[in-house]
C-alpha cells in the first residue's frame, strides 16, 4: 500500500472518467476521483474526504492507480531530485543576431 507522503494527479483516462456521468464508477470512487486534481497532496485529498478512514482512501487510490486513472509520486523522491539540483527545464534563449 502506498504511503501518505505522496502527490496524486488524474491521468487523461482519469479526467475522462471524472467528466463522464455514465462511467459506471461507484459514487464513493467518483467522489475520490473528483478530489484529485492536478498535483494534489494526500493530506488535501483526505481532508476533502474526512468522513472516510485514511487507510481506506489510500487503498482506493492504489486501486485507481493500478487501473490508470491516477498517478502518484513520493514526496521523498521529489525532495531528492531537488537536492540533486534537478529543476524544470528553462526555455532556450533566442540566439543573438
Amino acid at each position: 500500500m502506498p504511503d501518505m507522503d505522496r502527490i496524486y494527479h488524474r491521468t487523461q483516462a482519469g479526467n475522462q472518467a471524472a467528466a463522464c456521468a455514465h462511467s459506471g464508477l461507484p459514487p464513493a470512487i467518483r467522489e475520490l476521483l473528483d478530489s484529485v486534481g492536478g498535483a494534489t497532496l494526500f493530506d488535501e485529498i483526505a481532508a476533502r474526504l474526512d468522513r472516510y478512514d485514511a487507510c481506506d482512501i489510500l487503498a482506493r487510490l492504489e486501486d485507481l492507480e493500478a487501473i490508470g486513472l491516477v498517478e502518484s509520486v513520493a514526496l521523498e523522491w521529489l525532495a531528492e531530485l531537488l537536492q540533486l539540483g534537478a529543476h524544470a527545464p528553462q526555455p532556450l534563449a533566442a540566439a543573438p543576431r
